[in-house]
């Protein structure tokens, strides 16, 4: 048995598919592959997502929160400086706020169903 966030996931007999994140199915399936091209044999999704989970997933989940986290600071960097444009004066910590009041949630939601789909962290390639 492998714990995955609040779930605890049993890969005999696991669907997969249901289980996991769209992107981190996505990566397991990509570690698949790579785990076929390296051992020479077949690999069942089940060994992949096994291997992947005790040996890639916290880092590949760490690499992913810290690309996912830059691109949120951009988006709340550039409201600060539109909104200190309008007000003609640096807003500070004001407009970050002023972001994460009005518009943290719906990004996040814009996030994941559009940019999640592609988002790889370039180390973990």
């Amino acid at each position: 048995m492998k714990t995955h966030s609040d779930c605890t996931i049993d890969t005999k007999g696991l669907d997969i598919d249901c289980a996991l994140p769209k992107p981190e199915l996505r990566e397991v399936e990509r570690h698949q592959i790579r785990l076929i091209q390296r051992l020479g044999r077949d690999v069942s999704k089940e060994e992949a997502l096994e291997d992947w989970l005790r040996n890639h997933a916290a880092q590949w989940r760490a690499a992913r929160q810290r690309e996912a986290l830059a691109c949120q600071c951009e988006e709340m960097l550039r409201h600060k400086w539109i909104e200190s444009e309008k007000a003609k004066r640096d807003l500070g910590n004001e407009a970050i706020f002023d972001w994460i009041h009005r518009h943290a949630a719906q990004w996040r939601a814009w996030y994941e169903h559009h940019c999640d789909q592609e988002l790889r962290p370039k180390d973990m390639s």
